[in-house]
């Protein structure tokens, strides 16, 4: 879908992707949201886990942004000067 998106706007695809290199945390995060949005499922742990074993690599040149122990502002710092490169 993106990569169609970006062909129909004449546009470049830049892929950012968060992932949470720490299981610890990254299941704290999932179990500790809290919802509001009318019909919005809640994720569960195991949903997160199965979707990470299905998870498949891009093609295109990607930033990961590991967002585990790292701040807002840093990870926000090097999705900027990713994109800036460009």
């Amino acid at each position: 879908m993106w990569r169609s998106h970006a062909a129909r706007y004449s546009v470049r695809l830049m892929v950012l992707e968060c992932v949470c290199s720490d299981p610890q945390i990254h299941r704290r995060r999932v179990e500790g949201r809290v919802r509001t949005i009318e019909g919005v499922i809640d994720i569960t742990w195991a949903r997160v886990h199965h979707r990470q074993a299905e998870h498949m690599k891009w093609s295109d040149p990607c930033l990961l942004l590991d967002t585990a122990g790292k701040t807002a502002e840093t990870l926000v710092a090097e999705a900027m000067a990713y994109t800036a490169a460009a």
